[in-house]
């Protein structure tokens, strides 16, 4: 098993990542510099678990939105999946079968049109 990060390291690198996006990247040595520049931290130590931590989780930003933190990357990925339209629907309405009973309740209730498409 792995070791357990605490949340002030996980807090940190969430903080760091938010406002440094730019600067950080999938190398934790790369990291590990950019926190000593941007950050005080007390202790090499922790600097290293952040900076850890901070490459898993820009490595999981690079495949997908990253819960607790808010990126407008991935708010805009996000708007842009929820504002997608189809150019041709999955549902057709050309081979719906219908039986007689369903056809008489159509009827009965005024429906015809659905009946002729």
């Amino acid at each position: 098993m792995g070791r357990v990060r605490t949340k002030t390291v996980k807090r940190a690198a969430r903080q760091l990542i938010e406002k440094f996006y730019g600067k950080m990247s999938k190398d934790f040595h790369y990291n590990k510099r950019v926190c000593d520049d941007v950050a005080v931290i007390p202790s090499k130590r922790i600097r290293n678990k952040v900076a850890g931590y901070a490459t898993v989780l820009m490595k999981r930003i690079e495949k997908g939105p990253v819960r607790g933190i808010s990126l407008k990357l991935q708010e805009e990925e996000r708007e842009r999946k929820m504002e997608y339209i189809p150019k041709e629907s999955e549902f057709t309405l050309n081979n719906i079968r219908i039986d007689e009973e369903t056809e008489k309740m159509l009827e009965a209730l005024n429906l015809d049109k659905l009946l002729k498409r």
